[in-house]
């Protein structure tokens, strides 16, 4: 969902904190890569926020 971008599109980022929740660091270290890395990797990560709404600031997406 991200076109192998390392780290991923930040627009992604949003939707994730929308619909899913955010967990710590500590937990869920941030790698810089998305190959070999899988959500399941974290299942036992306790949510600690949720964002309420997220929106993209700047023209439209990828017309740079």
């Amino acid at each position: 969902m991200n076109e192998g971008c390392e780290g991923g599109w930040s627009i992604n980022n949003g939707y994730w904190a929308e619909n899913a929740y955010m967990v710590s660091e500590k937990c869920a270290p941030y790698l810089s890569k998305t190959k070999d890395v899988k959500c399941s990797d974290y299942k036992k990560c306790p949510p600690i926020a949720k964002v309420k709404s997220s929106y993209f600031a700047g023209g439209a997406f990828g017309q740079f």
